[in-house]
């Protein structure tokens, strides 16, 4: 006899499983979104929440949370939610010239690598907000 609330069926289509399948794979994304995916999968899989909690070391609530924002958002509930604080200073226009700027030039005085400061005066941006990037 099952005890307990019964629990939202998850169904994922074939498009949403090899998704979730390359992001639980993939070593070049946020661990985060890694362990919601095979959150997902798991449930998917009609793995028990608290078996899942387990393996991946992880609360029930954790794992609740992600499997419930799957079933109500889809792929796009894995992502995080944008948090409350003052707004970025810098547009992602600059912060793509910045990163251009560092993988795919080098400094005029001869150096092989930029340093923060040199990369800072070359595109306009302050220092401490290089350092953040």
């Amino acid at each position: 006899m099952k005890r307990g609330r019964p629990k939202a069926e998850l169904v994922v289509t074939d498009d949403e499983r090899a998704q979730l399948t390359s992001f639980a794979r993939s070593r070049s994304l946020p661990a985060s979104l890694s362990t919601r995916a095979r959150i997902v999968l798991s449930s998917a899989d009609g793995e028990a929440n608290t078996s899942i909690a387990a393996r991946l070391k992880l609360t029930k609530a954790t794992v609740g949370k992600w499997r419930a924002r799957f079933i109500e958002r889809r792929i796009a509930g894995l992502y995080d939610d944008v948090r409350p604080g003052a707004p970025r200073s810098i547009d992602d226009e600059r912060v793509a010239t910045l990163i251009q700027t560092t993988l795919h030039t080098k400094p005029a005085n001869g150096s092989t690598h930029w340093s923060v400061r040199g990369v800072a005066a070359e595109t306009g941006i302050s220092k401490s907000s290089v350092q953040r990037y």
